[in-house]
């Protein structure tokens, strides 16, 4: 035969009390700040640095920083360029696309 109906009475308010206990928790618990860029590279650097040994770390030293900046400045400005010609691509190939659309619809 059936359960007792005081089976489905108790299991109906665990469900409950376990979706009130989830979204308690949920609403009372602090939201987490999400790291800026900078903050994310400079522990990357500090871990880096950390990693390293004692002749890694004279001779990350002799590095000029100045000629760094320039260099990651140049592959920046190629990544640049190269993402904008990717788009603009892409963006001739949609219109493109749209048009043949349109005439095939007769707009």
């Amino acid at each position: 035969m059936g359960a007792p109906e005081g089976e489905y009475d108790l299991l109906t308010a665990a469900l409950i009390g376990a979706v009130i206990g989830a979204s308690a928790t949920l609403l009372l618990r602090r939201p987490q700040r999400v790291p800026t860029h900078r903050e994310l590279a400079l522990r990357s650097l500090k871990r880096g640095r950390k990693s390293m040994g004692a002749g890694a770390r004279r001779a990350a030293g002799a590095i000029d920083p100045a000629a760094l900046r320039g260099q990651v400045g140049e592959f920046l400005e190629s990544a640049r360029e190269a993402i904008n010609d990717a788009v603009e691509h892409e963006l001739r190939d949609l219109r493109r696309s749209i048009r043949r659309q349109r005439r095939k619809l007769g707009v």
